[in-house]
């Protein structure tokens, strides 16, 4: 067996263990070409972030290695240590507001179904009063559809908005516990 052929089934064997492994032409690929700053303060790439992003969604474990393939003669033990750390940093910050978010979500749909439960309890009261005045009357068309929408909408927050954040919550806290490599090909 050649030295280049060994080479290449190990480089292979290395990409099919890590559940993320990224071919770049450079370390630009990772972050924004309209970002000039230095690697440490640099935006990730929307278009890293999506590559990444379907990879880890087609992978079904929640702990990820992300292999990054450059070229040997493009890499640089500095600038790979600075981008490791960056792109730690920026996961961690993503998944800590994506979970952020979650939780507002949450708490705003407990908040509206408690709200609705409350409008639909004045509601019902309202019509155990004896008398029917326009007060009353007011108090019925004003509260009982107040409290269906904020019951409703309450559950619509649990249930389908918190639903369409989890798979970039997942993401980003998989994401944020990878490890990162740079291998050379």
């Amino acid at each position: 067996m050649e030295p280049n052929s060994r080479k290449e089934d190990i480089k292979k064997r290395m990409l099919e263990l890590s559940e993320i492994g990224l071919y770049i032409d450079n370390y630009d690929f990772i972050f924004s070409d309209f970002d000039p700053r230095p690697f440490k303060e640099r935006d990730v790439s929307e278009d890293f972030m999506e590559a990444a992003a379907r990879l880890f969604r087609k992978n079904k474990t929640r702990k990820v290695d992300l292999s990054l393939l450059i070229s040997s003669d493009k890499r640089k033990a500095d600038d790979e240590a600075v981008i490791k750390e960056r792109l730690k940093e920026y996961f961690s910050l993503c998944n800590k507001k994506i979970q952020s978010e979650m939780k507002d979500i949450s708490k705003k749909g407990f908040i509206f179904i408690a709200l609705g439960v409350f409008f639909m309890l004045a509601a019902t009261y309202s019509l155990s009063i004896p008398q029917d005045s326009f007060l009353k009357k007011f108090i019925i068309i004003i509260f009982e559809p107040s409290g269906w929408f904020f019951f409703w909408e309450g559950l619509n927050k649990l249930l389908l908005e918190a639903s369409r954040m989890k798979p970039n919550a997942d993401f980003y806290a998989g994401m944020a516990d990878c490890n990162i490599y740079f291998i050379s090909y």
